[in-house]
């Protein structure tokens, strides 16, 4: 009974939520975005995520893209997902309607080091995905 009782109270409870996210799209999905970390040896940056009130998890690794534009052989732009352009939340695998997630982001260099801190956390509530030219969600 002692037991049941433990496993019990270590369950954390899935939040639950209602989007409020009104538009005539067939799929409207949150995007993360932040304002890029100014280093010139930034590498990308590392999505955590958690329901709940469990812990942290990586949820996708965005690697900064760097382009040579006048093909001299020197990398001169460099553009990131999330400060450069936003990431679509509903683009990660463990994403379900209805259910209400946090994200943090941190930063990470050309030595694979991140940044001692996670950024704020948002919460991010997902509406449901809709099938192009269907009338209902995905099941």
């Amino acid at each position: 009974m002692i037991l049941a009782s433990i496993l019990l109270a270590a369950c954390l409870p899935i939040r639950t939520c209602t989007p409020t996210i009104t538009t005539n799209c067939a799929t409207p999905t949150p995007v993360l975005a932040w304002d890029e970390v100014t280093s010139d040896v930034l590498a990308g940056y590392r999505v955590y995520s958690r329901t709940g009130g469990d812990a942290l998890k990586l949820t996708s690794t965005l690697p900064c893209e760097w382009a040579d534009l006048d093909e001299d052989g020197v990398f001169e732009s460099r553009n990131c997902r999330g400060s450069s352009f936003g990431v679509p939340v509903q683009r990660f695998d463990l994403v379900q309607p209805g259910v209400l997630y946090e994200f943090s982001i941190k930063a990470y260099d050309l030595f694979n080091q991140e940044s001692p801190l996670f950024s704020n956390p948002i919460e991010v509530c997902c509406p449901p995905i809709y099938n192009i030219g269907s009338h209902g969600p995905y099941d």
